[in-house]
């Protein structure tokens, strides 16, 4: 069994209307506090916090809350031409130059943005590393039954040693201006480009069809969509063709061996260790490693 992942039709915001992308882009949803969503409501009106993490009222009812209002905002706003959807199915590509934390050290990675076809875990094609918990399942599932729309793309990646993709990929950035160019600060750049080329989607898609997928991060969201779906296709009965959208999910993919992907370190507490010798420790961790000893009086 193959995984299929293929381009798609999406929606996304209107440059011609909204030049600054410092006005409708915000933070990943799930590490926004409070004051960080105030911040991202001041941006401007049309900033994707009102539908990624709207806020809550106290007025709030089963027709009239954050949910709801993120419904309204996209009909809203697509109305108005601020969103437009795409006139065909494309691979949107996504670069990010960044800063490594403390080091500074300059990097950049790519990848693409496609649908790719729900299977559950156990077809051991699209493999997970997290457990997910039911609060934000069902706040992701109230958005997504809500809007009838996915908000944003899980981050997944592949291995391809051989970066067939990667040279597609750069090749395309190379030849092509992109549409979105947008420096958040001084330590991160974000590019998009759309790639439209029939012969270069189907050359990804040969490549990356054969690949194991690994979620790195999107766990609720994508177990929030294999319940959408099962759901969904029990209430409107719909057909078991293989293209409704119903049936995929958005990812953003990236080559797992790209020299600009970086998994920075976590803080993590150890305990329950027993008979733990700390020079020992250090000195097997240290050609895997960077780290610093600090005492404590």
């Amino acid at each position: 069994m193959k995984n299929i992942v293929i381009p798609f039709k999406g929606i996304r915001y209107n440059t011609k209307k909204i030049k600054s992308p410092e006005k409708f882009v915000c933070w990943p949803y799930d590490i926004i506090n409070k004051k960080q969503q105030d911040m991202f409501y001041k941006k401007g009106p049309y900033n994707v916090i009102r539908m990624a993490l709207g806020k809550e009222e106290k007025i709030d009812s089963a027709r009239n809350n954050k949910y709801i209002r993120a419904s309204k905002f996209m009909k809203q706003w697509l109305k108005k031409g601020i969103l437009k959807k795409e006139d065909k199915p494309v691979f949107y590509i996504y670069q990010q130059d960044y800063k490594i934390p403390f080091t500074n050290e300059k990097k950049t990675v790519y990848g693409f943005i496609g649908l790719v076809k729900l299977q559950y875990y156990r077809k051991k094609r699209i493999l997970p590393h997290e457990d997910t918990f039911n609060k934000p399942i069902e706040d992701r599932y109230l958005l997504t039954h809500a809007t009838n729309t996915q908000i944003s793309p899980i981050y997944s990646l592949y291995t391809d040693k051989n970066r067939v993709i990667d040279n597609i990929l750069a090749d395309f950035i190379k030849k092509n201006k992109p549409d979105i160019d947008y420096k958040e600060n001084d330590s991160i750049r974000h590019k998009f480009w759309l790639m439209k080329d029939e012969e270069l989607i189907k050359n990804i898609e040969e490549s990356i069809n054969t690949k194991l997928i690994y979620i790195a991060d999107g766990h609720h969201r994508y177990q929030t969509h294999l319940d959408y779906k099962r759901i969904y296709r029990k209430e409107q009965g719909i057909a078991r063709r293989l293209n409704h959208p119903v049936k995929y999910m958005m990812m953003f993919l990236v080559n797992s061996t790209h020299p600009g992907l970086s998994i920075l370190p976590c803080h993590r507490v150890l305990y329950n260790l027993k008979d733990l010798r700390l020079k020992e420790l250090l000195k097997h961790i240290k050609d895997y490693f960077h780290f610093k000893v600090f005492t404590f009086n």
